[in-house]
């Protein structure tokens, strides 16, 4: 059960002459005004409503804090937080030494995955679809947040795609087969399946963007998602994009958000 929340209220009465003339002196009304006077003078416990939110955190005073892997999926949250100019601090996790296992990361998240971002009243918020919601939302001013409902669950529709298919389905397979497969022999097998799984996202945000620079007409969170998986084919693997998605590439490098985090993460 909630706690009851304390009301205090005092309330002084101020009475023109007249109203004193007119005022009945009889024992039952000033025993009445006594006790008028008595309650609202006095402490009231009042249960608090179970539905009642908490009360906000108090937001501390230095910045967000990212943690990333250089070329990762964070990757994208990164060129985010470049795009809204906020202070912020980014922590490098290595994640082929196991950083992310490690009790310093398991305390900030369980789930031993980047991006993760701290935020400035020390919530930490994880996946890659709600940090890049909650960034768009969080600094309107950056213009990531498409305007209107529909261009925002596009956005979101994007975004969920990229990171749950392509990546997740997709290149997962190709860079982790004995995840999706223990006996080695199936192996060259399940990467084949990513490619094509991957192939089939690619050509698919090839379309949406046929007569658009952007995957829901403006630059919005979810090219974030995009560039990383274009990155991910095009500079790791070597291989081509379709047409508009290269174009869209292209013009996420252009970007000077895009071009400071690859310096920063040693991939320019």
């Amino acid at each position: 059960m909630a706690a009851p929340a304390i009301l205090s209220l005092s309330i002084v009465v101020s009475l023109s002459s007249r109203d004193a003339r007119h005022r009945c002196a009889c024992p039952c009304q000033r025993r009445a005004s006594a006790a008028v006077a008595w309650v609202w003078s006095h402490p009231l416990a009042i249960p608090a409503r179970p539905h009642d939110p908490p009360a906000p955190a108090r937001e501390r005073t230095f910045p967000m804090k990212l943690y990333y892997a250089p070329g990762a999926c964070s990757v994208g949250i990164h060129v985010l937080i470049e795009e809204i100019g906020a202070p912020y601090e980014a922590v490098l996790v290595n994640l082929r030494e196991g950083a992310q296992f490690k009790p310093e990361f398991t305390g900030v998240n369980p789930k031993s995955k980047v991006p993760t971002l701290e935020r400035a009243d020390g919530s930490v918020l994880t996946e890659y679809p709600a940090i890049a919601f909650w960034l768009a939302a969080r600094f309107p001013t950056a213009g990531l947040m498409p305007m209107g409902l529909e261009a925002q669950a596009r956005a979101l529709e994007c975004t969920d795609y990229i990171v749950a298919t392509m990546h997740m389905q997709g290149f997962s397979r190709m860079f982790r087969p004995a995840n999706f497969a223990p006996s080695e022999a199936d192996h060259e097998a399940v990467k084949a399946r990513g490619a094509e799984i991957f192939s089939k996202g690619l050509a698919l945000m090839d379309k949406a963007l046929e007569g658009q620079d952007w995957l829901v007409g403006t630059y919005s969170f979810a090219d974030s998602a995009l560039f990383y998986v274009s990155f991910w084919w095009n500079a790791r693997l070597g291989k081509d994009l379709p047409p508009n998605v290269a174009g869209h590439y292209a013009r996420m490098k252009a970007r000077g958000a895009v071009q400071r985090v690859m310096a920063a993460e040693g991939l320019a």
